[in-house]
């Protein structure tokens, strides 16, 4: 073959490759979605973590006195710990939390216990309450629901939070959880359950249990 053939071809050859290279065009590929099966209880589970983490970044601790690492076995005592929240030596139930008991004594809407008044006294109230644990708090409007929701009888008439402001036209009270149950004046009232007849309120100046829950 000729040297000037040789070259003519490969000279068709080259430029057969570059129009070949340029006809090439990237194809964009669709991402792919993996859908995996999850239980309901792992997604309520994270969720609860979901919301514990953002509760820990808010300034409370998560009581973990667990750090795992990769192969710690889970053990109950550190399950239970995910749903108490701490702030020094107060211990806090959080979660599907639900009635336990009644305080040891019934109170005006001015609640003190042990040296603490308040909240604090209505914590210290149920700590003590018999059938709940140390992580026991006064009860809010939600656990009550949960609680009848439940069937768990509420047997007694008591003190719950609603941190709501109410002003009930017929009469001078107002409910609003007894200024945070420091006060005990007939001006003023606090949301009370009396068993099984439905919420209601109750001026402060009366005295009656705190509802309990764990």
């Amino acid at each position: 073959m000729s040297a000037s053939r040789s070259s003519g071809l490969i000279g068709r050859v080259l430029l057969r490759s570059g129009a070949h290279r340029q006809r090439t065009r990237c194809v964009k590929r669709r991402p792919q979605v993996i859908y995996i099966a999850v239980s309901p209880w792992l997604v309520r589970g994270l969720s609860g973590l979901a919301t514990l983490a953002a509760i820990a970044l808010a300034g409370v601790v998560l009581a973990s006195p667990k750090q795992w690492t990769t192969g710690d076995p889970l053990t109950a005592p550190d399950l239970n710990n995910l749903t108490v929240l701490t702030n020094g030596s107060v211990r806090y139930s959080v979660g599907a939390t639900k009635f336990c008991g009644i305080g040891p004594v019934s109170s005006t809407g001015k609640l003190s216990f042990n040296g603490a008044n308040g909240f604090a006294a209505a914590k210290a109230m149920c700590e003590a309450a018999n059938g709940c644990l140390p992580t026991a708090h006064m009860c809010s409007a939600e656990e009550i629901s949960r609680s009848k929701g439940l069937g768990i009888a509420i047997g007694s008439t008591g003190w719950y939070s609603t941190q709501v402001f109410v002003h009930d036209t017929s009469t001078p009270a107002l409910n609003l959880d007894c200024q945070d149950w420091t006060t005990n004046v007939a001006a003023a009232a606090g949301p009370t359950t009396a068993g099984g007849s439905g919420p209601g309120f109750t001026t402060c100046d009366n005295s009656v249990p705190v509802l309990c829950c764990d």
